[in-house]
């Protein structure tokens, strides 16, 4: 069984990774100890893209647990020892979600 906070993968062993509809259902006193393990597995300079909805947008009141906007997500990822590039909000439609999206985007780097 793999668990976010002890990942079976040598040091620095991924030049990038996603992290898709992940952050909204950690606990804030897990965060330090998963985002310290993807910091050991990325290589330094390696690039994290993490995506979230915004504010409550999906939130079904039972599985989010932190809601972000830009401003909280960037401190936040910040505070967790990574360089944020950038944090974007989208907004697009497609035929999936026809009234549009509504979820950040931010681009991040393992200093």
């Amino acid at each position: 069984k793999t668990r976010f906070d002890s990942m079976p993968f040598p040091d620095g062993s991924f030049d990038g990774a996603f992290m898709i509809d992940v952050v909204e259902h950690l606990y804030p006193r897990d965060r330090q100890a998963v985002f310290a393990e993807i910091r050991r597995v990325l290589k330094p300079g390696a690039r994290l893209l993490l995506v979230t909805p915004y504010e409550h947008a999906y939130d079904d009141g039972v599985h989010h647990v932190d809601f972000f906007d830009q401003a909280k997500l960037r401190a936040v990822l910040e505070g967790l020892g990574l360089r944020v590039l950038s944090v974007e909000r989208d907004r697009r439609r497609d035929y999936h979600t026809p009234q549009g999206h509504d979820r950040l985007n931010a681009l991040c780097e393992r200093p």
